[in-house]
């Protein structure tokens, strides 16, 4: 079912005129571009912004009859009914935003016809006489114009952080612009300025689910796990038809290791959206941890009729029938064909499965096959460490550091070796 966003009809129409002569503005002088623009409906056709407007649109209709009795003016009065008609989708059903610049694009074909033809008239009729060379100077100084802000606009769109820097700076009052910008701190880690701007976008739209998921995610990095589960449960609350939503709940239980609860808000997720592929492998491996395989059956099933040929789903439909451990199903490969990388994925397998014992004896498998293997000694460190054997796990890391010196998870495993031997 298709929802347009808007709210009511009679105040975006009313609206609509002021936009066509913004985007009339924008195509002449192009200072005030927005990826996501801020602009609100009028409230009343006696405002000031919606007079101006269908002033305008009458102007613009009376030119177009006027040049359509003219042969030679018609390619201007073409290029204004082409404006009015390709904005015609835009204008009568209620959109979210109230207008977006990429709409302009195509309505603009018209106007470059009807400009361009106008412009040429009017030298032919004033101007043709004269020196071509100031002309030509004035035409040339106006591309640069624009070449510069072709430049200066490319830099707005060189990254996500600078677009929606720039969406923040034009549309201060747009809640989701404000959270794009909030993300894109987010994914540098910049924790603070992100959740400051989520905040910003709560104050404008409070009833916003996805800002709620946001500051519920940014929570849950920063180790606020309370705070991190209330804001989810708002973001579902505010967001009950949203199947992401339902995602990133389950996937913060899974972490929590409630993995019965996670089953069940993927599940809800993959209910309204079976193309969520992150809900769907997650729910795998949730449901194959905590042993359900006749359920990881069926989902499998499920899976590689939508995804035929899903390695995933193919493994873990194996592992399912097998009633087997990835660990032993693991093992048996290696048997046949033993190999130092593969000893290390089986001992990290063995550490997931806080079975330590098996880890290191996994690693040291490895190290058998090939000696100075720094990520196996880090392996046992991290093993020896999970059992409280600092003494043990301190030697396994300096042999890993002395193999690898600038190896960082070996030296900081070390470190929380040492850290406890002190105690």
């Amino acid at each position: 079912m298709f929802e347009p966003g808007g709210s009511s009809l009679y105040h975006y129409l009313i609206t609509q005129p002021y936009v066509y002569l913004h985007y009339i503005a924008m195509f002449i002088l192009p200072l005030q571009l927005s990826a996501d623009t801020d602009w609100s409906t009028f409230n009343g056709i006696n405002e000031p912004g919606a007079l101006i407007g269908f002033l305008f649109l009458i102007l613009l209709a009376i030119t177009a009859i006027i040049c359509s009795n003219k042969k030679i003016l018609r390619p201007v009065s073409f290029g204004i009914v082409w404006f009015l008609l390709a904005l015609v989708p835009t204008t009568f059903v209620p959109l979210a935003e109230v207008m977006n610049d990429h709409r302009q694009f195509y309505p603009h074909v018209g106007t470059s016809l009807a400009f361009t033809w106008s412009l040429f008239l009017i030298y032919q009729r004033w101007f043709k006489h004269f020196s071509y060379k100031p002309l030509v100077l004035i035409c040339l100084l106006i591309l640069c114009g624009y070449a510069y802000g072709t430049y200066q606009r490319n830099k707005v769109w060189k990254s996500e952080e600078t677009l929606w820097k720039d969406v923040t700076e034009k549309s201060p009052l747009n809640g989701r612009g404000l959270m794009n910008y909030g993300l894109a701190l987010m994914a540098k880690g910049d924790y603070i300025g992100a959740e400051a701007y989520f905040r910003r976008g709560l104050e404008l739209w409070p009833y916003y689910s996805y800002l709620y998921i946001n500051i519920a995610i940014v929570k849950e990095a920063t180790g606020k796990t309370e705070e991190a589960d209330y804001y989810y449960r708002k973001g579902l609350e505010y967001g009950k038809d949203y199947p992401n939503n339902y995602y990133f709940y389950g996937k913060y239980l899974y972490k929590k290791g409630e993995k019965d609860k996670a089953i069940e808000y993927l599940r809800k997720a993959l209910e309204m959206s079976s193309a969520l592929t992150d809900a769907r492998y997650l729910l795998m491996d949730a449901l194959y941890e905590t042993r359900r395989l006749n359920e990881l059956q069926n989902i499998c099933t499920q899976t590689l009729q939508i995804l035929p040929g899903d390695q995933k789903a193919i493994t873990y439909l194996s592992l399912a029938k097998s009633g087997k451990s990835k660990a032993e199903t693991m093992e048996e490969t290696l048997r046949q064909n033993p190999s130092a990388e593969g000893y290390l994925n089986l001992s990290l397998q063995y550490y997931e499965d806080q079975n330590y014992l098996k880890c290191i004896e996994a690693a040291q498998k490895a190290l058998e096959l090939k000696k100075d293997y720094a990520e196996a000694w880090n392996n046992i460190c991290a093993a020896y460490n999970a059992m409280q054997m600092f003494v043990e796990a301190e030697k396994a890391c300096n042999e890993a550091l002395r193999i690898k010196s600038d190896y960082a998870l070996a030296r900081n495993n070390l470190i929380w070796a040492q850290q406890n031997l002190k105690k």
